[in-house]
C-alpha cells in the first residue's frame, strides 16, 4: 500500500463530505460514581442520539460539530474520545486490515507524536505491543509521519472486545480537567471535574451565598462560580484536536459564540476559608485569574471558627450552601486535629445557624458519610460513591432546614 499523503485540498474534500455530514460515536469518561452526572451534561449538548451510561464513561452519538460543543460544555468528563473505525478482529491479520481502512489522514496531522493504548476484553489478540505496532503501520500507510519529536501529540486507544476491535481518538489532549494552564496548586487540590460534580450534584444553580469552610486551592469555589453561571469549562485552553485537518477554527468560534456567551445566571457570593497560608495564596491567584475577585472572600480560619452567622447576616444570604471538601487521612494530619470530629463540628453549626433562618443545602466529599448521617438536622440525604484515582470516597447531599 502506498504511504504517499493525500494532498491537503483532497483531505479537505473528504472531511467536508464524509465528516462533517456524518454522525458519529463519541465516548466521555469520568470517576468511577459520577457517571450520571456526566450523562446529564452530554443530555445537553446539540444533536445527541442515543446516550449510554457505562461504567465511567457515557457514550453517544451526533453530528460532528457536537465535538466543539463537548470539549467547551463537559465539566464532569476527563477526557472525550470519538470513534474512527471498527471492524472484525479475529486474528492479527483482520485486525491489520481494519486498521488500514481508516482514513488517518483526515485524524492526524502531517506529523504527529503518537501514544497507542490497546484495552483487551475476552479478545484472543494478546499482545498489547504487537496491536499498537499495527496502529502505528496503519497510520503511516495513510502518509502520516510518526516521529517522537514531533510538534503535534495525539493519543489512540484501540479497544478490542471478542472478535471486534474498534479505534477511539482522545480529542482533548491534555485531560479535561486540566481548565488552565496557570494554575496554582496545593497539596490539597481536588480536581477540577470532581469539583464540578460537587457543584452540579447539589443545585449550586441557586444559591446566592456559597461556603467553602476547607477551601484549599480553591478548586471548588471556582468550579462553583462556573456551573452557577454556566461559564464554558473549556473556553481557555487548547485541545488535542486542533492541529488535526478535521478540525476547524471557525467552527470552534461558532461553537464559543453558541455555548459560551454572555452569562444567563447571577454569581454566588463565594466564601472560604483555610488554615493553610500557601494553600490561600493558590486561592486568590486561581481565582483571581478566572474573575472572580470580586465575589470571593478568603479568610485564613479555622473552619470551625468560620463566623457562619455573621457572613449570613453580612451578605443577607437567603439561597445557602456550603459545599467542600474536607480534609481526612494524610491530609488530616498534616493540617493536625480529628476529621470526624472537626467535621462534626462544622455541620453541627451549620444546622444550628439554620435553625434562625432560611434552609440550606449542603455538599461534602468525605469517604464516611456515615459522619454527615450522625448530625442532627440533616434530611433528604443522598450518598454517591465515588472512586478517585484508585481512592474511595463518597459526594454526601442533603438540606439542613430552619
Amino acid at each position: 500500500m502506498s504511504t504517499e499523503r493525500a494532498s491537503d485540498a483532497a483531505i479537505a474534500r473528504a472531511v467536508k463530505r464524509h465528516v462533517w455530514k456524518s454522525a458519529w460515536r463519541m465516548r466521555a469518561s469520568c470517576a468511577l460514581g459520577l457517571e450520571n452526572l456526566l450523562a446529564r451534561e452530554v443530555s445537553h449538548l446539540p444533536g445527541v442520539r442515543d446516550p449510554f451510561v457505562a461504567r465511567g464513561a457515557v457514550w453517544w452519538t451526533a453530528p460532528f460539530d457536537t465535538v466543539y460543543a463537548a470539549l467547551l460544555r463537559l465539566r464532569v468528563a476527563d477526557t472525550v474520545r470519538l470513534s474512527v473505525g471498527e471492524g472484525a478482529a479475529a486474528t492479527f491479520a483482520m485486525a491489520r486490515d481494519q486498521l488500514g481502512r481508516i482514513p488517518w489522514a483526515w485524524w492526524l496531522p502531517p506529523s504527529v507524536n503518537l501514544e497507542v493504548r490497546v484495552r483487551s476484553s475476552r479478545s484472543r489478540l494478546r499482545d498489547d505491543a504487537g496491536l499498537a505496532r499495527l496502529v502505528v503501520q496503519a497510520v503511516q500507510q495513510h502518509g502520516v509521519t510518526v516521529s517522537e519529536s514531533a510538534e503535534a501529540s495525539a493519543t489512540v486507544l484501540l479497544s478490542l472486545e471478542q472478535d471486534r476491535a474498534e479505534a477511539w481518538l482522545d480529542l482533548s489532549g491534555d485531560p479535561l480537567y486540566r481548565r488552565r494552564g496557570d494554575r496554582w496548586v496545593s497539596r490539597t487540590s481536588l480536581r477540577e471535574t470532581t469539583a464540578a460534580a460537587m457543584a452540579l450534584a447539589v443545585g449550586v444553580e441557586h444559591a446566592d451565598v456559597v461556603f467553602d469552610p476547607f477551601c484549599g486551592s480553591g478548586t471548588v469555589l471556582e468550579e462553583t462560580a462556573g456551573v452557577a453561571t454556566g461559564r464554558c469549562a473549556g473556553a481557555s485552553r487548547s485541545f488535542g484536536l486542533e492541529a488535526a485537518p478535521v478540525w476547524r477554527v471557525e467552527r470552534m468560534r461558532h461553537a464559543q459564540r453558541v455555548h459560551c456567551s454572555e452569562m444567563q445566571r447571577a454569581e454566588p457570593v463565594l466564601v472560604g476559608g483555610d488554615v493553610d497560608a500557601d494553600a490561600l495564596e493558590a486561592a486568590r491567584h486561581n481565582l483571581a485569574q478566572c474573575g472572580l475577585d470580586a465575589s470571593v472572600h478568603l479568610n485564613p480560619v479555622d473552619a470551625r471558627a468560620m463566623d457562619l452567622r455573621g457572613w449570613m447576616g453580612e451578605l443577607n444570604a437567603q439561597r445557602p450552601v456550603l459545599l467542600s471538601n474536607p480534609p481526612y487521612g494524610r491530609r488530616a494530619d498534616a493540617a493536625g486535629g480529628t476529621p470526624d470530629a472537626t467535621l462534626s463540628e462544622v455541620l453541627a453549626r451549620v444546622a444550628d445557624v439554620a435553625r434562625e433562618g432560611p434552609a440550606w443545602r449542603v455538599g461534602i466529599l468525605y469517604p464516611r458519610p456515615e459522619v454527615v448521617r450522625a448530625v442532627a438536622g440533616f434530611e433528604d440525604l443522598h450518598v454517591t460513591s465515588i472512586r478517585m484515582r484508585g481512592l474511595a470516597t463518597a459526594l454526601v447531599t442533603g438540606t439542613v432546614n430552619g
